[in-house]
């Protein structure tokens, strides 16, 4: 303001300059106000104001305009509030319609849609097309497919496994889709042989390891989930089949359309130290607004698979389900076959396989809620690890990739801890530490 003053009163007394007062919301954004001439125009005979009274104008309207600027500013057009956006057939009285420009105010945002369609659009983008970090899918594409390596990849479809089954087992009892694509190609006894299975299966192994480093992040990770979905549709296609490996197999097909081999990845150190196959610059970008929505499509999945899960216990038993004696009787015939001493014992007390029933229920049909109330997502994360941790103790159910997910989504959905700073006082180095420390 001071040095606004300053130029005022340096201006000649014949010049007439134009001044734009340039005000800042509490919300921190820069609105222009008003603008408005220094001395007094030329061609009318009149005498141009002396430069105290030049001075003195300016006071005087920039005290006016900071003062109606406490006032509370109405809705203009383009602010949700505003009854020419929520109502289409007053917008032609809408004078930034007319003019085609915004009116100052206190909310200037850009103009929004104003039709349902628009608004139901822009509430989809920014649901599933938000813009974010895409060190975050690095991370979680690290984390899932470490464990798919190590753990999932030999215990769900490991190769003696798939060998047994082409040697025992000269045609399919009930093929899977995926079968039946590759065999209306590929006859059955020219794909579906051990030598070929060997070598689809060190592929995926091969191709898993140069998607968990990052090289080459989409070609690797299309192949591991074409050999990953091929094993498990492969197991399932005589007679036995579960589910625990669907889900999983999903988002593992998912993270190929997403960037995400952008960040902690072979390719993107490649890329910083300019050896990258590649000069796109979109792929240098630290942010995209296609991160998230793998995560997002995984929680609804989960949400949906849970749900379908109550909903069909209630529907085939209704709430004789909760009785307590139906857990027990599941738990003692998995824990019998498998051993499981903890089963045993849960199916020995009845009012904590009740307590248990209505839990079941209860968590299943009612997981959905962490779509709509996203602050008891977490809550939801961890009770789900728990659950499958005791569905596995008590009747040998491996849920472990469910657990995996929902460990992912809950450490990397809400983001907001990566940005968790420690204390300078705490991250300080000794010496310095030390040197804080009042002598004894």
């Amino acid at each position: 303001m001071w040095s606004m003053y300053k130029d005022a009163r340096s201006a000649g007394p014949i010049e007439a300059r134009q001044t734009r007062l340039i005000g800042v919301t509490s919300s921190g954004s820069t609105e222009f106000l008003t603008a408005f001439q220094i001395g007094l125009p030329r061609g009318n005979g009149s005498r141009a104001l002396p430069q105290e009274d030049v001075g003195r104008r300016f006071l005087r309207r920039a005290t006016a305009i900071c003062q109606a600027q406490r006032r509370p500013a109405r809705a203009v057009c383009g602010d949700p509030r505003d009854e020419h956006h929520l109502r289409p057939d007053r917008q032609r009285n809408c004078p930034s319609k007319q003019s085609g420009t915004d009116l100052p105010g206190r909310y200037f945002t850009p103009q929004l849609g104003h039709t349902p369609v628009e608004s139901w659009l822009e509430a989809w983008r920014s649901y599933w097309f938000p813009r974010a970090g895409t060190r975050v899918l690095g991370m979680t594409r690290v984390l899932v497919i470490g464990v798919h390596l190590l753990w999932f990849l030999p215990a769900f479809a490991s190769l003696p496994e798939q060998i047994n089954l082409l040697e025992r087992n000269q045609e399919f009892i009930d093929p899977q889709l995926l079968i039946m694509a590759i065999t209306a190609i590929v006859p059955r006894e020219v794909f579906f042989t051990p030598d070929v299975f060997r070598a689809l299966w060190l592929a995926t192994m091969i191709a898993g390891a140069l998607a968990l480093f990052g090289f080459f992040t989409r070609t690797s990770l299309l192949m591991l989930a074409l050999g990953t979905w091929s094993l498990i549709a492969h197991k399932y296609s005589y007679g036995d089949q579960h589910h625990p490996e669907a889900l999983f197999a999903i988002f593992l097909l998912v993270l190929v359309f997403a960037p995400s081999g952008q960040s902690v990845s072979l390719d993107a150190f490649m890329r910083r130290r300019g050896h990258a196959i590649s000069n796109n610059a979109a792929k240098e970008e630290s942010e995209s607004n296609m991160v998230m929505w793998p995560l997002k499509l995984a929680h609804v999945l989960l949400a949906m698979t849970y749900f379908s899960t109550g909903a069909t216990k209630l529907l085939s038993g209704g709430l004789q389900w909760m009785n307590g004696y139906t857990l027990q009787s599941y738990t003692f015939q998995d824990a019998m076959t498998r051993g499981l001493p903890v089963g045993i014992w849960l199916s020995q007390h009845y009012a904590l396989a009740v307590a248990l029933s209505v839990f079941t229920i209860l968590f299943e049909t009612f997981f959905f809620v962490s779509l709509l109330v996203p602050r008891t997502a977490p809550l939801f994360f961890i009770t789900g690890v728990f659950f499958h941790l005791g569905l596995f103790a008590t009747g040998g159910h491996p849920f472990f990739p469910h657990i995996v997910l929902l460990m992912a989504l809950m450490f990397f959905l809400d983001t907001s801890w990566l940005r968790y700073r420690i204390p300078r006082m705490v991250r300080a180095p000794a010496p310095v530490l030390a040197r804080k420390v009042p002598a004894q």
